[in-house]
């Protein structure tokens, strides 16, 4: 399935998750491009970072079967994950020294796909892969559910008009699909460089709520601030660093160089 996939030209290109030939570096290298390029450009660039919840547990199965006969994945093939879904059961078993073992009632599992499974990472790419298709007036980076979308323009009042429309394709876009936005750990942050000491920093809903503006956050393992600058991404390596040689040399004459090696 997953030849398939990437023989076809299936997934979209925004897609950096479980992928051949694309990783957390090109996901990064391709956010960065996109805000680099935009301030080169004397725009505004506005990053809203979106996580999702549970997003492997919540898949609506009817979708997802729609959506694979729609990328060629047809006939006895879509039966077939018919089938696999819809065998999926689940308890749960608690053991007790002074009770025993206690196991409720098993119960077929109507949402999701199994973690840890083979298929479950390509069928979670492929249930959220016409989501940039319905997001206009952006760029987009995904990470399986990690979401990354970039709006730039001219003026405050363009990236508004463009960030009020983004944001509506997105709520619209995850209430069909039946999946939900975790808006606790939503944020935004406008890039621009160090000397502009007034940023455009349009308002940003979700849910009816503000989304939070930050100087900086971790992204895909590495932290990214509003200047583009790699100082806080500096020091917390330094800072892990001096602890991983702090350990060393505190072990380095009571063991040996193994057990060194997995500290």
């Amino acid at each position: 399935m997953i030849a398939f996939v990437e023989g076809n030209g299936v997934l979209t290109e925004d897609q950096h998750g479980f992928r051949t030939k694309k990783s957390t570096e090109t996901a990064l290298q391709a956010f960065t491009k996109s805000v680099q390029e935009a301030i080169e450009n004397k725009l505004n660039p506005t990053g809203i970072f979106l996580d999702l919840t549970k997003a492997y547990d919540v898949l609506n199965h009817r979708i997802l079967l729609s959506k694979l006969e729609s990328y060629g994945i047809r006939g006895v093939t879509n039966r077939w994950f018919e089938s696999y879904l819809s065998l999926q059961k689940q308890c749960v078993e608690i053991n007790s020294r002074k009770l025993g073992t206690y196991a409720s009632t098993t119960r077929a599992i109507a949402h999701g796909v199994p973690q840890g499974s083979i298929l479950g990472p390509i069928l979670f790419l492929l249930y959220i892969n016409d989501l940039p298709l319905n997001v206009s007036e952006s760029n987009m980076v995904l990470f399986a559910g990690d979401t990354n979308i970039l709006i730039s323009g001219e003026n405050l009042n363009t990236v508004q008009l463009r960030l009020n429309n983004v944001m509506m394709d997105i709520q619209r876009w995850f209430t069909l699909n039946n999946l939900i936005i975790n808006a606790g750990k939503a944020l935004a942050i406008s890039f621009h460089t160090s000397q502009n000491k007034k940023p455009v920093r349009p308002h940003v809903q979700l849910e009816g709520k503000a989304v939070p503006y930050n100087t900086d956050t971790k992204f895909l393992g590495v932290f990214i601030d509003e200047n583009m600058k790699w100082t806080k991404h500096i020091r917390y390596l330094n800072s892990k660093l001096n602890t991983s040689l702090y350990k060393i040399r505190s072990l380095k004459n009571v063991t040996n160089i193994h057990v060194l090696r997995t500290t």
